[in-house]
C-alpha cells in the first residue's frame, strides 16, 4: 500500500513537470501564499502605471485642458488638482489635433513651472498602426526615458476601423507594445454623437468597439455640465479600473483668472444624485419632442440604462419644480414642458 502511494506521488510530480511551451502554471495554494507587489499609479487611483487609460468626452468638454494639466503635474511631481498624488515621470505629449501655437497658448495659461519634464510633438502625422513610425516612437521613448506618452486624440493617430472588434483589438495591442516596456499610455477619445436616446453610462457611450474598453486599465469620462463667464464646471467619472475599485465621480472647476487657467477640486458627487440629474435631463429632452404620458417616458428610458424608480422620482421632482406640466386624461397623466 505504501509503495502504491509512493508511485502515485511520483506520477503526480511528473505531471507537474510536463508543461508545454514553457508555460508557468501556478497552483491555487501557491498563489495564496505569494507576496505580490501592489498596483502602482502615476496618478493616485486614476492612472495606473504601465497601463492604458482613456480620457473620454464630447468635443469641447475640456479633455485637452485636462491632459495638459496631467502632463504638467506628473512631469513636475505636483499633486493633481491639489488632491491626487503623482509619481514623477518624463512625459511626451503627441498632439495630432492642434498646432504648436495653440498648445503653447493653453500650456502657458496653466502656469507651469519654469522647468518640467514634458516634451511636445505636434502635427507630425504620427500613426500608431504604421509599423515603422510605431517602432521609431518606441525607440524615442526608451532613448529619452519617457515614463508616459499622451496621445491627443485616438481617432487622429490611426487608420484602423475602431468599430470592428478585430481592428480595435489590434489597435490596443499596439499600445501594449509601449506598456510592456514600462511606459504608461494616456489617450483622449471621443464619445459617440450625443443624443438623449443614447445610453448614459460613460462605458456605453465610448466610441468604437467594446474591444477598446476591454483592453483598458482605466476609463475616465469628462462631462462639461455648466459654463459661466469665468468657470467651467466638469464632472469626472471613472467607470473602469482594472486594478481595484473605481473612484466615485467628482467635480472639477476650471477657473480663468487674470489670463490664467486653474483646476479646483470640487469634491465627490453622490452617485444617486448624479443619476437623478441625468434622468431629469433625459426626460426634458424627451418632452421637447412632444407630450408624453408616464408609461411612455418609463418605457422609453428603461432600455437606455435608466431605472424605473429613478425615472418616477425625477418626474415628481420636475413636476414640483414646475419644470414640466401634468395633464390628466382618464387614467393617464400626460406631461409637457
Amino acid at each position: 500500500m505504501v509503495n502504491d502511494n509512493i508511485e502515485k506521488f511520483k506520477k503526480e510530480i511528473q505531471k507537474e513537470d510536463l508543461v508545454p511551451c514553457g508555460w508557468k502554471v501556478i497552483k491555487a495554494e501557491q498563489l495564496s501564499k505569494m507576496e505580490l507587489p501592489e498596483p502602482e499609479f502615476l496618478v493616485e487611483g486614476l492612472i495606473p502605471k504601465e497601463g492604458i487609460t482613456i480620457l473620454a468626452g464630447n468635443p469641447a468638454s475640456g479633455k485637452s485642458w485636462l491632459l495638459l494639466e496631467i502632463a504638467k503635474c506628473i512631469s513636475s511631481n505636483q499633486f493633481l488638482f491639489d488632491k491626487f498624488g503623482t509619481k514623477e515621470a518624463r512625459v511626451l505629449y503627441v498632439d495630432e489635433e492642434v498646432n504648436l501655437g495653440e498648445t503653447k497658448r493653453r500650456w502657458d495659461k496653466l502656469n507651469p513651472p519654469y522647468i518640467t519634464l514634458t516634451d511636445f510633438m505636434n502635427l507630425q502625422g504620427f500613426q500608431i498602426d504604421d509599423k515603422e513610425q510605431r517602432k521609431g516612437l518606441l525607440d524615442l521613448c526608451v532613448w529619452r526615458d519617457y515614463g508616459m506618452v499622451i496621445f491627443d486624440s485616438l481617432r487622429d493617430i490611426n487608420s484602423l476601423n475602431e468599430n470592428d472588434s478585430l481592428g480595435a483589438k489590434i489597435l490596443m495591442d499596439y499600445f501594449k507594445e509601449f506598456t510592456k516596456r514600462g511606459i504608461t499610455i494616456l489617450i483622449s477619445h471621443h464619445n459617440r454623437k450625443e443624443s438623449f436616446l443614447n445610453p448614459k453610462e460613460p462605458s456605453q457611450v465610448l466610441r468604437g468597439s467594446t474591444a477598446i474598453l476591454a483592453n483598458l486599465d482605466s476609463l475616465l469620462a469628462v462631462e462639461n455640465v455648466r459654463k459661466t463667464e469665468q468657470t467651467i464646471e466638469l464632472i469626472i467619472t471613472q467607470s473602469k479600473l482594472k486594478q481595484g475599485k473605481s473612484m466615485s465621480p467628482f467635480k472639477l472647476n476650471l477657473i480663468e483668472e487674470d489670463g490664467k487657467m486653474k483646476f479646483e477640486y470640487g469634491g465627490e458627487i453622490e452617485d444617486e444624485v448624479r443619476k437623478l440629474e441625468k434622468t431629469k435631463e433625459a426626460i426634458i429632452e424627451l418632452l421637447k419632442h412632444g407630450e408624453r404620458y408616464t408609461g411612455e417616458i418609463v418605457h422609453t428610458l428603461i432600455p437606455l440604462y435608466f431605472k424605473e424608480r429613478t425615472i418616477k422620482r425625477a418626474i415628481t421632482e420636475l413636476k414640483e419644480a414646475h419644470t414640466i406640466k401634468p395633464r390628466k386624461e382618464g387614467q393617464r397623466t400626460y406631461y409637457s414642458l
